[in-house]
């Protein structure tokens, strides 16, 4: 039991950032007074890509970690899970930066991509 709530806590990690995210963007378009698109501004331009990388690259390892923990692999699905986390708040640190350091991006991908290539193995294993 205190997996799965483990697991769900991570779920709703990721919904938060998501929501952070998303009101940075909201805040940036309030003070801009900018409604569609990003209208040459960097900031807001750059929140945009950051809340969008974040959905792009997190919806499909989020739906494979799901089945995972459906599928039984509970603890294999908690720990990429956080993996997949700080790997995603990572990415959006280094990419939120204007002067960027690209330390944060590279290894925030890479962590990303790792766990993307390595849930679906696992969930594989987990059905064989």
């Amino acid at each position: 039991m205190i997996m799965e709530l483990i697991f769900f806590a991570i779920m709703l990690c990721f919904a938060m950032l998501h929501v952070v995210l998303a009101v940075n963007v909201i805040r940036i378009r309030r003070r801009q007074k900018i409604a569609i698109g990003d209208q040459g501004h960097h900031e807001l331009a750059r929140a945009m890509r950051v809340q969008a990388n974040f959905l792009e690259q997190s919806l499909f390892a989020i739906v494979m970690l799901i089945f995972l923990f459906m599928q039984g692999g509970v603890l294999v699905a908690n720990i990429l899970s956080v993996l997949l986390l700080m790997g995603r708040v990572c990415h959006a640190y280094g990419m939120s930066q204007t002067s960027e350091d690209f330390r944060f991006r590279v290894a925030g991908m890479m962590i990303s991509f790792g766990v993307t290539i390595t849930t679906p193995i696992f969930l594989f294993l987990q059905l064989v």
